[in-house]
């Protein structure tokens, strides 16, 4: 039995394990710097994307009794329940079967 092959394996797997602890220590680190950021900061400190709250889109309320699901203002159908918004039944499309 040889030693090299051993040996290189063995800092192989050492350096695998090196590698995960850093990064994850650094993602430890950096979570709890913005975690103490925010705490003495506010919210302004949790970065730039994040502080203003995006502008409410338009939205239609389903009709159905049962559903009441809010949908986009250009929808044609319901997201949850697949109701026409339009109120005007859509026809249906009959197929050929062999």
């Amino acid at each position: 039995m040889e030693v090299l092959p051993f040996v290189i394996i063995v800092f192989i797997v050492i350096v695998v394990i090196a590698v995960a602890v850093l990064l994850f220590g650094g993602w430890i680190i950096v979570s709890i710097f913005r975690l103490l950021a925010r705490g003495l900061f506010g919210s302004s400190a949790s970065g730039p994307g994040r502080r203003f709250a995006s502008p409410p889109t338009p939205f239609v309320r389903c009709q159905r009794q049962r559903c009441h699901a809010n949908n986009p203002a250009g929808a044609r159908f319901c997201r949850r329940c697949g109701v026409s918004l339009h109120g005007q039944p859509q026809p249906l499309r009959h197929v050929a079967m062999w």
